[in-house]
């Protein structure tokens, strides 16, 4: 079932079937991902190792099927139809089965910031948007993920979105969509998804949103707005968050941190 690499057949995929394509194939097992590798054929050395996260070779497959010398999408989504014996791309059931919490795992290990997490929750109670502020690898990340678990049952959903560049920041909201259940249709344009994701978020209220490594904290202004309606907290290198957000910076150390950093 090799396929010839010449001459390759586009297509065209919304945001909500781009995100779903990549979950399926993500979620492949090992066997079934490498009966589609071979069946594609890419050239030696385009994808890494086997032993590479079945993430990233996922991304760069899709990256080789949609280049100039790729298979096309065509193929690779006729070629997991025939593995999984299901459409690629069929409609997902309904997903509105209750409250989402979607925050990053839980470090096990994680003790201190006993202060800092008191804070960051009597900040956030004000409805003023909170940044962590700190060095890469300081652990602002795992700090909002103990907040999240750790009030948890104060919220009615719990929402994580990576923002590290703008692709991952509508692709985090895309995948917003799905896991909330919203009516959406397979093909729905990127523009529609956003609005339908804000439209949510302004109907309910409760909900904690995190932006994950929002370095570039403009990336995330259109939706802090909405914090009127749920509590909104960012991890950033920014050191200058303000008036966008509340800054707490991330120190080394098990407390230290201050909450008007940002000038």
């Amino acid at each position: 079932m090799s396929v010839g690499s010449s001459s390759p057949q586009q297509a065209t995929l919304s945001a909500i079937q781009r995100l779903k394509l990549i979950r399926t194939l993500n979620e492949l097992p090992v066997p079934q991902f490498g009966e589609l590798v071979f069946s594609l054929n890419p050239p030696s050395g385009v994808l890494p190792p086997n032993f590479a996260a079945q993430g990233n070779r996922t991304s760069i497959l899709l990256q080789w099927a949609e280049g100039p010398t790729g298979s096309g999408l065509p193929v690779v989504l006729d070629i997991l139809s025939q593995l999984t014996g299901a459409p690629a791309l069929a409609p997902s059931p309904d997903q509105n089965v209750g409250p989402c919490f979607l925050a990053s795992r839980r470090n096990p290990f994680f003790t201190g910031r006993e202060e800092l997490l008191s804070q960051v929750h009597q900040v956030l109670k004000t409805r003023e948007p909170v940044a962590l502020s700190g060095l890469g690898g300081i652990g602002k990340t795992q700090i909002a993920a103990e907040y999240a678990h750790r009030y948890r049952d104060q919220y009615t959903d719990v929402l994580w979105v990576r923002t590290e560049s703008e692709d991952s920041l509508i692709a985090g909201l895309t995948a917003l969509a799905q896991d909330l259940g919203l009516p959406l249709s397979q093909d729905a344009e990127q523009s529609v998804v956003l609005q339908t994701v804000r439209a949510w978020l302004k109907a309910n209220q409760g909900w904690l949103l995190i932006f994950d490594n929002a370095d570039h904290i403009n990336l995330a202004r259109d939706w802090l707005s909405l914090s009127d309606k749920g509590h909104i907290l960012l991890t950033t290198r920014a050191s200058e968050t303000r008036p966008l957000a509340e800054c707490i910076s991330v120190m080394n150390g098990a407390d230290e941190s201050w909450k008007s950093c940002c000038l």
